[in-house]
């Protein structure tokens, strides 16, 4: 009886330290924490192949009730998730680079404005409570939706100026705070000692049109102000071919860029959104963007493996061309992750030119066996040679 306990407390422990060893070495929110995936019907047969679960987890389509069964040691069933089957969809495929004005919902803080008051420099944006990278929206019940409403706000009637209240967002959250303006004695108007802006633009590359409605996506992540790092939430915005002048080569722990100009003359269609995914937006139906567009199949994350790949890009202004890179990791785990695909340039055509990935790259579309997989997000900082990818389908979701 001693004897059955104790092997029966060593298989437990045995099973505890499986499971401790797995939480680490699996992505966790895919098995545990998502209760449905998106499979093309064009890939079930590859779910059993999948590599990034490590030795002691595998995957198993069950046909009967369309779910993925995940099992420890190919025996142990860990959960079930319900599978999406969706058919083979096709898109015409990006690479060009594109330029993007957009307005901001509310105006965004930039940084801090001196005010001359009797005669001394004071900086009030601390007292104010005001950071860089704050949305403001509203000064008490008045709107802010451009830069010239906060002088307009601030500077209209007689009421008493102490005690206002300024609306905004910081870091995604809404904030409230009280704030004093000061009256400048070398304008003559009342100020709250920052500086913001109500409109930007960017460069960045198309990845994917979608034939039947013109969607379009780009970037592959969220769009972000320069100066302050933080998300842009876009109230309008258009998209515009544009002029390259120039690459500005990469070396380690020195970004590189894409240097362009917007052909401002007319816009070639809208931006719908910007998300943690990328710029999603809309082509017209005249748009020059729509003409000799390369038809491609869009390859789930099943599809994508280590090993050879290419991303598209331009870099002259006019051509889209294929460079070759080396897919060294998939990891899928969470619609939202932008570094699912590690992966290292290794065309020498693309290293000589740019050094590898520079700014302006973000959102080249990343093709593997005749399938488009993913988009080009970030690059590493102190290796311009690698870079990391999002899969094409958390773009295409949005």
């Amino acid at each position: 009886m001693k004897r059955v306990n104790v092997l029966f407390i060593a298989f437990a422990y045995l099973i505890a330290i499986l499971f401790c060893i797995t939480c680490w070495a699996v992505p966790f929110d895919r098995i545990f924490n998502t209760n449905e995936i998106v499979v093309l019907s064009s890939e079930l047969g590859k779910i059993d192949e999948q590599k990034d679960f490590g030795a002691l987890v595998n995957a198993r389509f069950n046909s009967q009730n369309n779910t993925v069964e995940y099992y420890l040691l190919n025996a142990i069933k860990l959960k079930s998730v319900a599978a999406m089957i969706v058919e083979p969809q096709y898109v015409y495929l990006g690479g060009d680079v594109l330029g993007f004005v957009y307005k901001t919902n509310g105006v965004l803080v930039i940084g801090t404005n001196p005010i001359v008051d009797n005669s001394h420099i004071v900086e009030d944006a601390k007292q104010n409570e005001l950071h860089t990278g704050d949305i403001l929206t509203a000064i008490n019940n008045n709107p802010i939706t451009s830069v010239s409403d906060i002088p307009a706000i601030l500077n209209t009637g007689s009421e008493e100026k102490n005690d206002i209240t300024i609306h905004g967002i910081r870091e995604g959250e809404k904030f409230s705070v009280k704030a004093t303006p000061r009256y400048d004695d070398l304008t003559k108007t009342y100020k709250l000692g920052i500086w913001v802006k109500d409109s930007m633009s960017g460069l960045g590359t198309l990845t994917y049109i979608v034939p039947e409605n013109n969607k379009f996506g780009a970037l592959g992540h969220a769009l972000t102000d320069s100066s302050t790092g933080s998300a842009i939430d876009v109230a309008k915005g258009y998209v515009y071919n544009c002029d390259i002048l120039g690459i500005k080569r990469a070396s380690r722990g020195v970004p590189g860029e894409i240097r362009g100009v917007l052909r401002a003359n007319k816009s070639q269609g809208e931006l719908e959104s910007n998300t943690e995914c990328g710029l999603i937006g809309y082509f017209d139906q005249s748009s020059q963007s729509l003409k000799n567009r390369k038809l491609i199949q869009v390859g789930g994350h099943n599809t994508a493996v280590a090993g050879e790949a290419e991303i598209y890009t331009c870099l002259d202004g006019s051509n889209i061309r294929p460079y070759k890179i080396e897919i060294i990791k998939t990891n899928y785990q969470s619609a939202s992750n932008k570094k699912s695909l590690v992966f290292k340039v290794t065309d020498k055509r693309l290293i000589d030119t740019t050094g590898g990935i520079v700014q302006g790259m973000s959102g080249s579309p990343i093709v593997q066996n005749g399938k488009l997989i993913g988009a080009v997000t970030h690059v590493f900082v102190n290796d311009a040679t690698k870079g990391f990818g999002i899969f094409v389908e958390n773009m295409l979701a949005q």
